[in-house]
């Protein structure tokens, strides 16, 4: 069983070794996979969904 396709694979290897707070890609249907969310420990996530969650990071630390 194949859990990510090989172009992705160095991509995943390398997130999981530097353990990064969150990967944030484009690609985010190839790595939204159950195989992969065992793999991981940080989010995997759109740069949208980053950009909305520091909107509201902010929204809430200035009140």
């Amino acid at each position: 069983m194949q859990v990510i396709a090989a172009k992705d694979a160095p991509i995943l290897a390398a997130a999981i070794a530097a353990r990064p707070h969150r990967l944030v890609t484009l690609d985010v249907h190839d790595f939204d996979r159950p195989e992969v969310r065992r793999s991981v420990t940080f989010p995997i996530q759109t740069p949208g969904e980053l950009i909305a969650e520091i909107r509201q990071a902010l929204i809430h630390a200035l009140g």
